[in-house]
């Protein structure tokens, strides 16, 4: 069971007007898949990696997560930076 995580919703202003402009963006994660932006329910960020889900009835963190890691998808990981503020 998780408790308690500091999740940081990935849904922005600059996200949701790309949604609409009907251009899909694609980012691939570290098992070598291919995701949907627009799919996208929540992330996490760690560290220098990204856990993501997809599932829309919610994931567990690291057992249904998708990572993203700065080292290993370096342009993926800059698409999705650019969403959160720091």
């Amino acid at each position: 069971m998780i408790k308690e995580y500091n999740i940081i919703s990935c849904r922005s202003k600059k996200r949701e007007k790309k949604m609409n402009s009907g251009k899909p963006t694609f980012i691939k994660t570290d098992d070598n898949r291919i995701i949907n932006e627009a799919a996208i329910r929540w992330v996490k960020q760690m560290d220098q990696c990204l856990e993501v889900c997809l599932k829309t009835d919610g994931c567990e963190l690291g057992k249904n997560t998708h990572r993203i890691c700065k080292d290993m998808n370096p342009s993926s990981y800059a698409i999705m930076e650019r969403h959160f503020q720091k």
